[in-house]
């Protein structure tokens, strides 16, 4: 039979990286310009309503602060594929590029100044809220027919 599936990552990332820097002076930056849009998701972990455009400073950077994930993770569609989590006040970086994954989240704890950040690369995204349907008729879910193989391939590089 088809077998409808999503495929993801939850790697986290101390932040800060060096010594004597604090999270506020960390940024995730594209590669390339993009324009984004958010997906919302409910309270209780389903996407809810429609995706919504993002603001990126300089079409490209996200800066880090921890008020930023209170109300859960930002989960982005239609941008670039290659993220790196920097710092314009030391050298250290790492960079996560994903070309197969549709969507990349990012995420820590809400409510907290928790020391570190998520970059989630995904391919789908969870059932729609509210919404009873036929897996097939999912419309981020992959599909592989019978004897068939998928591959998929994302990368951490620490710089």
């Amino acid at each position: 039979k088809v077998m409808y599936f999503g495929i993801g990552g939850h790697p986290g990332f101390n932040v800060p990286i060096e010594t004597g820097l604090n999270f506020n002076d960390y940024f995730l930056e594209f590669t390339n310009n993009c324009q984004p849009k958010r997906i919302h998701f409910s309270s209780d972990g389903f996407v809810e309503g429609e995706p919504i455009e993002f603001q990126l400073k300089e079409e490209r950077i996200l800066p880090l602060r921890h008020e930023l994930f209170d109300h859960d993770a930002i989960v982005l569609v239609d941008m670039d594929r290659q993220v790196t989590l920097k710092t314009q006040k030391g050298s250290k970086a790492v960079r996560v590029t994903y070309p197969d994954m549709k969507y990349i989240g990012f995420w820590h704890r809400p409510h907290t100044d928790a020391p570190y950040v998520c970059i989630e690369p995904w391919s789908s995204l969870p059932s729609r809220k509210g919404v009873v349907e036929n897996l097939a008729e999912q419309p981020s879910l992959l599909k592989l027919e019978p004897g068939e193989e998928y591959t998929n391939s994302w990368s951490i590089e620490i710089l």
